[in-house]
């Protein structure tokens, strides 16, 4: 009874040992991803680059004239006003 009990114990230990080391070695390598991923640019900054990366700047000043006066007539017809507003 007593050598079984100690080949249990032996090999608990053995076991406790491993998930110990498996857990230190997972702690370890999850904060050096972590700091890899510092680095990373945020969503808005990637778009951001892939739409100038990708759109032409308008070089014909009558046409930029005209974007220009279409974005602000735009931005202030997307205003909402107070008296559309649902009340809850």
């Amino acid at each position: 009874m007593p050598q079984e009990l100690s080949i249990f114990l032996i090999i608990l230990a053995i076991a406790v040992v491993l998930g110990i080391i498996s857990f230190l070695i997972y702690r370890f390598m999850s904060l050096k991803l972590k700091d890899k991923n510092d680095g990373k640019p945020s969503d808005e900054e990637i778009v951001n680059q892939e739409l100038k990366r990708i759109l032409e700047p308008v070089e014909d000043e009558k046409i930029a004239k005209e974007i220009e006066e279409y974005d602000e007539d735009n931005l202030s017809d997307n205003k909402p006003d107070k008296k559309d507003e649902k009340k809850d």
